[in-house]
């Protein structure tokens, strides 16, 4: 059977199609590799371990997951808290850098008296508290009620600094060497990348 004279043009430019996105592909996977490898996403953590203990308090799939995966990549001890906010023992706020609470967890315990106490302890004790999920406002409604914020501003006005639910909250107070409390942080990122937030965490 002949083979016409279009039909093997048709042949010869598939095939020179293929090649050329062959090594276009190559080309990439080059350019991409030698970019990643001068400026790593996360430079000061890839080289040395952040070395932090993080406590999680409760029992989502992003927070138990993702946030613990991305932060023990980088050398945090991630301590598990999945049973009731009663089950908390005080004693894990002296070895914990970082405190990270699941909104779910403080939507259904923002009138609990234990939750209260161990958010004033770990305020007290200098530690960063952090919410991640979908209603993060509610972190400053935990530490309103536990007595440690006060969201009253002028004319008697409540402003919540995180009203309008950023991807991820923070907060904590700065301690002098007498033991007093100088000033507190109030951390917001509107950023939904979940490495940007990590990286926030575990700078605190």
């Amino acid at each position: 059977m002949r083979i016409s004279k279009r039909n093997v043009l048709i042949l010869f430019v598939l095939i020179a199609i293929a090649i050329v996105l062959f090594v276009g592909e190559l080309i990439y996977w080059k350019i991409f590799n030698d970019n990643y490898l001068k400026n790593p996403q996360y430079t000061t953590s890839q080289e040395e371990s952040c070395n932090k203990s993080i406590l999680f308090i409760g029992n989502t799939r992003i927070l138990n997951t993702t946030y613990k995966k991305l932060l023990e990549e980088l050398g945090s001890k991630c301590i598990l808290v999945n049973k009731t906010v009663y089950d908390i023992d005080y004693s894990l706020i002296n070895n914990t850098d970082i405190i990270l609470l699941d909104t779910l967890m403080i939507k259904y315990n923002l009138n609990n008296k234990d939750l209260h106490e161990f958010i004033k302890e770990s305020v007290k004790s200098g530690k960063p508290i952090y919410a991640v999920g979908d209603e993060t406002s509610l972190l400053f409604e935990l530490l309103s009620r536990a007595g440690v914020y006060n969201m009253t501003g002028e004319g008697g006005i409540e402003r919540n600094p995180a009203h309008f639910n950023p991807p991820l909250a923070g907060y904590y107070v700065v301690i002098n060497e007498n033991g007093e409390i100088v000033t507190d942080k109030i951390i917001i990122t509107n950023s939904t990348d979940t490495d940007t937030q990590v990286d926030l965490i575990i700078n605190s």
